[in-house]
Protein backbone atom coordinates (compact mmCIF):
# COMPACT_ATOMS: atom_id res chain seq x y z
CA UNK A 1 0.00 0.00 0.00
CA UNK A 2 1.22 3.44 -0.94
CA UNK A 3 1.31 6.13 1.63
CA UNK A 4 -0.41 9.42 0.87
CA UNK A 5 2.97 11.04 0.47
CA UNK A 6 4.67 8.39 -1.72
CA UNK A 7 1.79 7.77 -4.13
CA UNK A 8 1.98 11.13 -5.98
CA UNK A 9 5.75 10.80 -6.27
CA UNK A 10 5.50 7.39 -7.96
CA UNK A 11 2.85 8.63 -10.35
CA UNK A 12 4.97 11.60 -11.29
CA UNK A 13 7.97 9.34 -11.91
CA UNK A 14 5.87 7.06 -14.12
CA UNK A 15 4.61 10.06 -16.07
CA UNK A 16 8.15 11.31 -16.53
CA UNK A 17 9.36 7.89 -17.73
CA UNK A 18 6.42 7.62 -20.12
CA UNK A 19 7.17 11.06 -21.56
CA UNK A 20 10.83 10.14 -22.10
CA UNK A 21 9.88 6.83 -23.75
CA UNK A 22 7.38 8.38 -26.15
CA UNK A 23 9.77 11.25 -26.86
CA UNK A 24 12.51 8.76 -27.84
CA UNK A 25 10.04 6.66 -29.84
CA UNK A 26 8.74 9.69 -31.73
CA UNK A 27 12.25 10.86 -32.54
CA UNK A 28 13.19 7.39 -33.84
CA UNK A 29 10.12 7.26 -36.06
CA UNK A 30 10.84 10.75 -37.35
CA UNK A 31 14.44 9.82 -38.18
CA UNK A 32 13.30 6.70 -40.01
CA UNK A 33 10.76 8.70 -42.02
CA UNK A 34 13.35 11.39 -42.78
CA UNK A 35 15.92 8.85 -44.02
CA UNK A 36 13.26 7.12 -46.09
CA UNK A 37 12.28 10.41 -47.73
CA UNK A 38 15.93 11.23 -48.44
CA UNK A 39 16.45 7.81 -50.01
CA UNK A 40 13.30 8.25 -52.09
CA UNK A 41 14.52 11.65 -53.27
CA UNK A 42 17.93 10.24 -54.28
CA UNK A 43 16.31 7.40 -56.24
CA UNK A 44 13.95 9.87 -57.91
CA UNK A 45 16.89 12.02 -59.03
CA UNK A 46 19.23 9.22 -60.15
CA UNK A 47 16.86 6.68 -61.73
CA UNK A 48 15.72 8.68 -64.81
CA UNK A 49 19.35 9.65 -65.52
CA UNK A 50 20.51 6.05 -65.22
CA UNK A 51 17.65 4.79 -67.33
CA UNK A 52 18.27 7.32 -70.09
CA UNK A 53 21.96 6.47 -70.28
CA UNK A 54 21.79 2.71 -69.97
CA UNK A 55 18.62 1.58 -71.72
CA UNK A 56 18.16 1.28 -75.47
CA UNK A 57 14.62 0.58 -76.63
CA UNK A 58 14.72 -1.72 -79.62
CA UNK A 59 11.86 -2.97 -81.81
CA UNK A 60 11.77 -6.38 -80.18
CA UNK A 61 13.92 -6.11 -77.07
CA UNK A 62 15.41 -3.85 -74.42
CA UNK A 63 19.18 -3.59 -74.68
CA UNK A 64 21.04 -2.51 -71.56
CA UNK A 65 24.59 -1.26 -71.88
CA UNK A 66 25.89 -2.02 -68.42
CA UNK A 67 29.52 -3.08 -68.57
CA UNK A 68 32.98 -2.08 -69.70
CA UNK A 69 33.91 -2.92 -73.27
CA UNK A 70 36.79 -2.41 -75.67
CA UNK A 71 36.81 -0.85 -79.10
CA UNK A 72 40.01 -0.40 -81.12
CA UNK A 73 42.07 -1.05 -77.97
CA UNK A 74 40.32 1.73 -76.08
CA UNK A 75 38.34 0.78 -72.95
CA UNK A 76 34.90 2.38 -72.63
CA UNK A 77 31.96 2.48 -70.29
CA UNK A 78 28.64 4.05 -71.17
CA UNK A 79 29.04 6.54 -68.30
CA UNK A 80 32.13 7.91 -70.03
CA UNK A 81 29.96 9.46 -72.71
CA UNK A 82 27.68 12.44 -72.85
CA UNK A 83 24.12 11.05 -72.40
CA UNK A 84 22.82 13.46 -75.04
CA UNK A 85 25.28 11.98 -77.54
CA UNK A 86 24.29 8.40 -76.69
CA UNK A 87 20.58 9.21 -76.88
CA UNK A 88 21.12 10.66 -80.31
CA UNK A 89 23.09 7.64 -81.53
CA UNK A 90 20.61 5.16 -80.10
CA UNK A 91 17.65 7.01 -81.58
CA UNK A 92 19.31 6.92 -85.00
CA UNK A 93 19.96 3.18 -84.60
CA UNK A 94 16.36 2.17 -83.85
CA UNK A 95 16.16 0.37 -87.20
CA UNK A 96 18.46 -2.35 -85.88
CA UNK A 97 16.89 -5.70 -85.12
CA UNK A 98 19.45 -7.56 -83.03
CA UNK A 99 18.54 -10.99 -84.36
CA UNK A 100 18.85 -9.80 -87.97
CA UNK A 101 22.13 -8.09 -87.13
CA UNK A 102 23.48 -11.35 -85.74
CA UNK A 103 22.32 -13.34 -88.79
CA UNK A 104 23.96 -10.84 -91.16
CA UNK A 105 27.20 -10.96 -89.17
CA UNK A 106 27.30 -14.75 -89.37
CA UNK A 107 26.62 -14.76 -93.10
CA UNK A 108 28.79 -11.90 -94.38
CA UNK A 109 31.51 -11.15 -91.84
CA UNK A 110 33.66 -14.33 -91.81
CA UNK A 111 35.05 -13.59 -95.30
CA UNK A 112 35.39 -9.87 -94.58
CA UNK A 113 37.23 -10.48 -91.28
CA UNK A 114 39.56 -12.93 -92.97
CA UNK A 115 40.53 -10.37 -95.64
CA UNK A 116 40.98 -7.61 -93.06
CA UNK A 117 43.11 -9.85 -90.83
CA UNK A 118 45.40 -10.74 -93.74
CA UNK A 119 45.96 -7.03 -94.26
CA UNK A 120 46.50 -6.24 -90.56
CA UNK A 121 43.18 -4.40 -90.11
CA UNK A 122 41.39 -4.60 -86.71
CA UNK A 123 38.22 -6.69 -86.78
CA UNK A 124 36.07 -3.73 -85.65
CA UNK A 125 36.28 -2.37 -89.21
CA UNK A 126 34.34 -5.43 -90.42
CA UNK A 127 31.24 -3.98 -88.75
CA UNK A 128 31.19 -0.94 -91.04
CA UNK A 129 29.24 -2.76 -93.81
CA UNK A 130 26.51 -3.59 -91.30
CA UNK A 131 25.75 0.13 -91.02
CA UNK A 132 24.49 -0.04 -94.60
CA UNK A 133 22.72 -3.38 -94.09
CA UNK A 134 25.39 -4.83 -96.42
CA UNK A 135 24.01 -2.68 -99.25
CA UNK A 136 27.00 -1.01 -100.93
CA UNK A 137 29.18 -1.88 -97.91
CA UNK A 138 31.93 0.75 -98.29
CA UNK A 139 30.00 3.70 -99.61
CA UNK A 140 32.32 6.24 -97.97
CA UNK A 141 35.31 5.30 -100.11
CA UNK A 142 36.22 8.11 -102.56
CA UNK A 143 35.71 7.41 -106.28
CA UNK A 144 39.45 7.78 -106.87
CA UNK A 145 40.12 4.87 -104.52
CA UNK A 146 37.75 2.60 -106.45
CA UNK A 147 39.31 3.39 -109.81
CA UNK A 148 42.85 3.09 -108.44
CA UNK A 149 41.94 -0.29 -106.93
CA UNK A 150 40.78 -1.64 -110.28
CA UNK A 151 37.08 -1.74 -109.40
CA UNK A 152 34.83 -1.54 -112.46
CA UNK A 153 31.80 0.74 -112.22
CA UNK A 154 29.63 0.81 -115.33
CA UNK A 155 25.95 0.60 -116.39
CA UNK A 156 26.33 -3.20 -116.61
CA UNK A 157 28.33 -4.04 -113.50
CA UNK A 158 29.29 -2.33 -110.27
CA UNK A 159 32.06 -4.18 -108.47
CA UNK A 160 31.63 -2.04 -105.37
CA UNK A 161 29.00 -4.68 -104.52
CA UNK A 162 31.58 -7.45 -104.97
CA UNK A 163 32.34 -8.28 -101.33
CA UNK A 164 35.76 -9.81 -101.89
CA UNK A 165 37.13 -7.21 -104.32
CA UNK A 166 35.69 -4.21 -102.49
CA UNK A 167 37.00 -5.43 -99.11
CA UNK A 168 40.51 -5.81 -100.53
CA UNK A 169 40.41 -2.21 -101.83
CA UNK A 170 38.94 -1.08 -98.50
CA UNK A 171 41.83 -2.77 -96.63
CA UNK A 172 44.47 -1.13 -98.82
CA UNK A 173 42.90 2.29 -98.29
CA UNK A 174 42.77 1.82 -94.48
CA UNK A 175 46.45 0.87 -94.39
CA UNK A 176 47.29 4.06 -96.30
CA UNK A 177 45.34 6.05 -93.73
CA UNK A 178 47.12 4.28 -90.88
CA UNK A 179 50.50 5.15 -92.40
CA UNK A 180 49.40 8.78 -92.21
CA UNK A 181 47.64 8.94 -88.82
CA UNK A 182 49.19 5.99 -86.92
CA UNK A 183 46.00 5.55 -84.86
CA UNK A 184 43.15 3.21 -85.84
CA UNK A 185 40.57 5.46 -84.16
CA UNK A 186 41.63 8.33 -86.39
CA UNK A 187 41.63 5.98 -89.38
CA UNK A 188 37.99 5.11 -88.82
CA UNK A 189 37.04 8.75 -88.36
CA UNK A 190 39.00 9.72 -91.48
CA UNK A 191 37.13 7.05 -93.45
CA UNK A 192 33.78 8.55 -92.48
CA UNK A 193 34.58 12.28 -92.73
CA UNK A 194 37.41 12.07 -95.30
CA UNK A 195 40.99 13.08 -94.80
CA UNK A 196 40.72 16.80 -95.55
CA UNK A 197 38.18 17.40 -92.78
CA UNK A 198 40.20 15.44 -90.24
CA UNK A 199 43.43 17.17 -91.28
CA UNK A 200 41.78 20.55 -90.63
CA UNK A 201 40.72 19.42 -87.14
CA UNK A 202 44.19 18.08 -86.32
CA UNK A 203 46.03 21.15 -87.60
CA UNK A 204 43.72 23.49 -85.71
CA UNK A 205 43.82 21.77 -82.31
CA UNK A 206 47.36 20.29 -82.36
CA UNK A 207 46.64 17.72 -79.63
CA UNK A 208 46.71 13.93 -79.35
CA UNK A 209 43.61 11.93 -80.26
CA UNK A 210 42.58 11.48 -76.59
CA UNK A 211 42.30 15.27 -76.14
CA UNK A 212 40.93 16.07 -79.58
CA UNK A 213 37.45 17.52 -79.92
CA UNK A 214 35.63 16.09 -82.92
CA UNK A 215 32.09 17.44 -83.48
CA UNK A 216 29.30 14.91 -82.99
CA UNK A 217 28.15 15.48 -86.55
CA UNK A 218 31.50 14.13 -87.78
CA UNK A 219 31.95 11.42 -85.17
CA UNK A 220 28.43 9.94 -85.12
CA UNK A 221 29.19 7.16 -87.61
CA UNK A 222 32.20 6.16 -85.52
CA UNK A 223 29.95 5.74 -82.49
CA UNK A 224 27.40 3.77 -84.52
CA UNK A 225 30.09 1.24 -85.42
CA UNK A 226 31.15 1.16 -81.77
CA UNK A 227 27.53 0.48 -80.81
CA UNK A 228 27.20 -2.38 -83.32
CA UNK A 229 30.52 -3.81 -82.13
CA UNK A 230 29.29 -3.77 -78.55
CA UNK A 231 26.07 -5.58 -79.47
CA UNK A 232 27.89 -8.31 -81.40
CA UNK A 233 30.55 -8.76 -78.70
CA UNK A 234 27.79 -9.18 -76.09
CA UNK A 235 25.15 -10.84 -78.27
CA UNK A 236 24.40 -13.59 -75.72
CA UNK A 237 23.00 -10.97 -73.35
CA UNK A 238 20.18 -10.13 -75.75
CA UNK A 239 19.27 -13.20 -77.81
CA UNK A 240 19.60 -16.96 -77.58
CA UNK A 241 21.94 -17.53 -80.52
CA UNK A 242 21.32 -21.29 -80.47
CA UNK A 243 17.67 -20.68 -81.36
CA UNK A 244 18.38 -18.24 -84.21
CA UNK A 245 17.81 -19.72 -87.66
CA UNK A 246 20.80 -18.49 -89.67
CA UNK A 247 20.72 -17.68 -93.36
CA UNK A 248 21.48 -20.78 -95.43
CA UNK A 249 24.85 -20.61 -97.12
CA UNK A 250 25.49 -22.44 -100.38
CA UNK A 251 28.73 -24.19 -101.14
CA UNK A 252 30.16 -22.11 -103.98
CA UNK A 253 33.07 -21.85 -106.37
CA UNK A 254 34.47 -19.13 -108.64
CA UNK A 255 34.55 -19.57 -112.42
CA UNK A 256 35.51 -17.22 -115.25
CA UNK A 257 32.91 -16.32 -117.82
CA UNK A 258 33.38 -14.39 -121.07
CA UNK A 259 31.00 -11.80 -122.49
CA UNK A 260 27.33 -12.79 -122.21
CA UNK A 261 24.60 -10.82 -123.95
CA UNK A 262 21.87 -12.83 -122.24
CA UNK A 263 22.83 -14.15 -118.83
CA UNK A 264 19.47 -15.85 -118.37
CA UNK A 265 20.03 -18.06 -121.40
CA UNK A 266 23.56 -18.80 -120.18
CA UNK A 267 22.13 -19.98 -116.84
CA UNK A 268 19.64 -22.29 -118.58
CA UNK A 269 22.37 -23.72 -120.76
CA UNK A 270 24.67 -24.41 -117.80
CA UNK A 271 21.98 -25.70 -115.41
CA UNK A 272 22.12 -22.74 -113.03
CA UNK A 273 19.14 -20.99 -111.53
CA UNK A 274 19.16 -17.38 -112.72
CA UNK A 275 17.89 -16.10 -109.34
CA UNK A 276 20.72 -17.85 -107.49
CA UNK A 277 23.40 -16.46 -109.83
CA UNK A 278 22.13 -12.90 -109.45
CA UNK A 279 21.94 -13.19 -105.65
CA UNK A 280 25.47 -14.60 -105.44
CA UNK A 281 26.78 -11.85 -107.73
CA UNK A 282 25.02 -8.60 -106.72
CA UNK A 283 27.59 -6.59 -108.68
CA UNK A 284 25.84 -7.68 -111.92
CA UNK A 285 23.29 -4.94 -112.58
CA UNK A 286 21.66 -6.24 -115.76
CA UNK A 287 21.12 -9.47 -117.63
CA UNK A 288 24.47 -9.13 -119.38
CA UNK A 289 28.19 -9.48 -118.82
CA UNK A 290 30.46 -7.06 -120.75
CA UNK A 291 33.61 -8.00 -122.64
CA UNK A 292 36.57 -9.76 -121.08
CA UNK A 293 36.41 -12.68 -118.72
CA UNK A 294 34.70 -12.03 -115.42
CA UNK A 295 34.80 -13.98 -112.20
CA UNK A 296 31.40 -15.42 -111.38
CA UNK A 297 30.36 -17.08 -108.13
CA UNK A 298 28.28 -20.19 -108.81
CA UNK A 299 26.98 -23.11 -106.71
CA UNK A 300 29.21 -26.19 -106.57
Amino acid sequence: MWSKQSKPNVIEELKTEAKEYYKWKNMTVRYIILWFLCLLLIIQLIWPYKKDKNTINQKNSDVTVDSWFQFLWETYHVHDFDPILWDRIWNEMQWINIETLYKQSQFFLPEIKEILAKNGIPSEFSHIPLLANMDLPYRNLPDSVWSYGGITISPDIDERFHTTKSTIVFSEYLNELYDEYEDWNLVMIAYFIWEDTLDDIISTQEVEYEDMYIPILFKSSYYKVLYISYLLDNIDKYIDTEKVQLYPKLSTKVIKVSEQKDLMKWCDKNWYQYKTIMELNPWILWNTLPKWKRELIVPK
